[in-house]
């Protein structure tokens, strides 16, 4: 009797401790997949995708962020506590075993049922398919199922019977192989795809026109020129760094502002009034204090009411921006359009935001990561002296 009771209670040991591991394993998993996505967001760079713009559409989608924070943030976030649960089940063992269990249960059942409606609605409103979403909701469901049977089991089992410590090793190195690998691939994707183009000198004539929205004089050492969609998270995101270059370097450098609105993204409805709202507004030389209230919202503007109630904050009626909105041969709707056939017929933009440094008789075209780096180069820094 003795010998069957010792025997089933390895056996059951054996299972726990292998249950352990695979949620730990799991995790891993689903710890490189977000932050991937966590990397897409922050250094505003595609990521590789077998289903075309498929994961930038869904990037770009409000349902992608929680109060302006990336879904992926709380994603990773939440595979890595994952982890760290099946590291102090290991370390502890019987100790706090089931309120452990119980925690990561509740993390996974929270995670798998976020995942799938993210799932849903990729699939009903933004009309996209994201890969690397798709596995993590799929490995969300994998870890809950594995909680759900290692729950059962732990609350079964016998107190001083369980001994994962080997397994704190496998989470640590589990957690570290997650961060090198995701942060290895965004690396070599920002070296394969990167955008840092020298432009031509015919591109570089048509990049600043008159009137624009442009904050320095042509005498500057340094140009930096946007296109951007007001709609857009990145170009939100990377307004406010505009403005702290020109505070930072004055007139050494001249900050130019050009319109590439993306209406037919999901998430950017509001972009072609949103434009026409902005050149209102910069006809009584309101479009700088316009761009930084429309993106320092949590979120962009869904409806007219709220875009009319941003340019009536600032001091841009209603009646003068549905005006130009209705009329396309309106002063404000035509500098919209020139900027977005310079955009795509001239300077060859395929989306936002994209950058133009102008200087030392050259002209770079940039992602966000580019630019941070250009910035930075020793020969942009002693023009900016």
């Amino acid at each position: 009797m003795g010998m069957y009771d010792s025997s089933k209670t390895y056996t059951q040991g054996m299972s726990l401790s292998k249950l352990n591991r695979a949620i730990i394993l799991c995790a891993a998993l689903g710890m490189f997949v977000a932050l991937v996505l966590s990397f897409q967001h922050a250094f505003m760079k595609e990521i590789p995708c077998l289903a075309g713009k498929g994961c930038t559409l869904v990037a770009s989608h409000p349902s992608s962020y929680i109060r302006g924070i990336p879904v992926a943030y709380f994603g990773a976030a939440g595979y890595f506590a994952i982890l760290a649960l099946g590291a102090l089940r290991a370390s502890l063992g019987n100790t706090l075993k089931t309120a452990l269990t119980a925690a990561g249960f509740g993390m996974s059942a929270f995670g798998f049922l976020a995942s799938w409606y993210l799932q849903y609605i990729s699939k009903t409103e933004i009309g996209a398919f994201c890969p690397w979403c798709f596995t993590s909701a799929i490995l969300m469901s994998v870890l809950f199922g594995l909680h759900v049977k290692l729950y059962s089991q732990v609350n079964s089992s016998s107190a001083g019977e369980i001994q994962f410590r080997p397994d704190s090793i496998l989470a640590a190195g589990g957690a570290a192989v997650a961060i090198i690998a995701s942060a290895g691939l965004i690396s070599t994707q920002n070296k394969l795809f990167a955008v840092n183009e020298i432009v031509s000198e015919k591109q570089s004539g048509e990049l600043v026109a008159q009137p624009g929205n442009i904050l320095g004089d042509a005498s500057a050492k340094v140009t930096l020129v946007e296109f951007a969609d007001l709609c857009c998270p990145a170009c939100r995101k990377g307004f406010p760094k505009l403005m702290e270059f020109k505070q930072k370097y004055g007139n050494k450098i001249r900050v130019v502002y050009r319109h590439f609105p993306l209406f037919r993204l999901p998430g950017h409805e509001m972009s072609p009034l949103a434009t026409v709202a902005s050149e209102v507004a910069a006809e009584s030389g309101k479009f700088w204090q316009f761009a930084s209230a429309f993106t320092s919202t949590e979120e962009a503007a869904k409806t007219p009411e709220e875009v009319f109630a941003i340019a009536e904050g600032v001091g841009v009626s209603r009646a003068s921006i549905e005006a130009a909105a209705k009329n396309p041969q309106s002063p404000a709707a035509l500098r919209v359009v020139r900027d977005q056939d310079c955009a795509i017929e001239t300077l060859k933009v395929k989306g936002t935001p994209t950058y133009f440094l102008q200087y030392g008789g050259k002209t770079k075209m940039l992602d966000g990561a580019g630019l941070q780096t250009e910035m930075s180069d020793p020969e942009v820094q002693e023009l900016l002296k």
